[in-house]
């Protein structure tokens, strides 16, 4: 019998619409041995009332259940950190709640990191399906961003190079060994954002991320949310929050090309927010997406891909 533990952490705010869908997932999964922890950040909904009725329902499925409450509202990185805390898996699987495990998450990503060979797998990331709150229909496959980085012949220099230049997965696809959350866990000073500062540290600390080919979490996109924004805007206002991140912790490490390309994009989105001009009307859209022939720092980095 496998006695590997895994920590499933659930990340709740508010989640009362969506939480009974995320725990029923965890309860549904084909492998067995599983610790569950719900880490909530303070939620003024009846988010924590929905899990307690939950568990006593289905506490004798799990190994333990566990539910962290905040006094205050701390931000997702401080609600990862409380829930790792209370964690004794030898794996850890963190998921929102809103979203859903497919029922053999947690036991293809245990069969990937076990072929032979392959047992210095510590971080794993995965392919997904997401799919609109608001239209349950329009599902889509998503694959990690960027998979060239995820070759056995590119180090975990080369790696950190590439992800500077753009993030290349999703927090609920990442299945992370509990050794890597005893050299970095998740940055508090950029309590908007957890997953991106998250693995730029453990690649910055040798920690080599691989790639599983296959869709192992239903991602939902939340109209109005702080990444996705409002479905009737062309981007979504979260960039302006993720500049101050990207000043210090990417930016720096990029070439002055690279630099010159993020800097342009980030203030064309400013231009388009001055002049309202970043609803979803189509002219806006078309200026949006062809105004980036006039940038020849996109066009040298579109030459610089297609000729490399």
């Amino acid at each position: 019998m496998d006695k590997t533990v895994v920590s499933v952490i659930v990340i709740t705010y508010n989640s009362s619409q969506y939480i009974g869908e995320t725990l029923d997932s965890i309860l549904n999964q084909t492998y067995q041995d599983i610790e569950l922890i719900i880490s909530d950040d303070c939620s003024t909904d009846n988010t924590i009332s929905i899990c307690e009725n939950w568990i006593q329902k289905y506490s004798t499925r799990f190994r333990d259940i566990k539910i962290i409450a905040a006094t205050r509202n701390a931000g997702i990185p401080a609600n990862c950190n409380k829930g790792l805390a209370a964690c004794n898996g030898d794996w850890i699987k963190l998921i929102a709640g809103d979203d859903i495990l497919m029922e053999d998450c947690i036991a293809s990503n245990l069969a990937f990191v076990r072929l032979q060979g392959n047992e210095d797998k510590l971080f794993v990331v995965s392919d997904m399906r997401s799919f609109l709150d608001w239209d349950y229909q329009a599902e889509e496959h998503v694959s990690a961003y960027n998979i060239n980085i995820f070759g056995e012949n590119i180090d975990v220099k080369e790696q950190y190079q590439e992800s500077l230049k753009g993030f290349f997965g999703n927090s609920p696809t990442f299945f992370v060994h509990k050794k890597v959350y005893e050299i970095t866990t998740y940055d508090e000073s950029y309590p908007f954002m957890e997953d991106y500062p998250f693995v730029l540290n453990a690649l910055k600390n040798g920690i080599k991320i691989h790639y599983l080919k296959q869709e192992t979490v239903h991602y939902r996109i939340r109209n109005n949310s702080a990444y996705n924004g409002d479905s009737q805007l062309i981007f979504p206002n979260f960039y302006l929050r993720q500049r101050i991140f990207d000043k210090k912790e990417r930016l720096p490490n990029l070439s002055f090309n690279e630099r010159m390309l993020e800097n342009t994009i980030y203030y064309k989105k400013m231009f388009f927010d001055k002049f309202k001009l970043n609803s979803r009307k189509k002219v806006n859209i078309f200026l949006y997406k062809y105004s980036d022939v006039l940038n020849p720092f996109y066009i040298y980095y579109r030459l610089k891909h297609i000729f490399e």
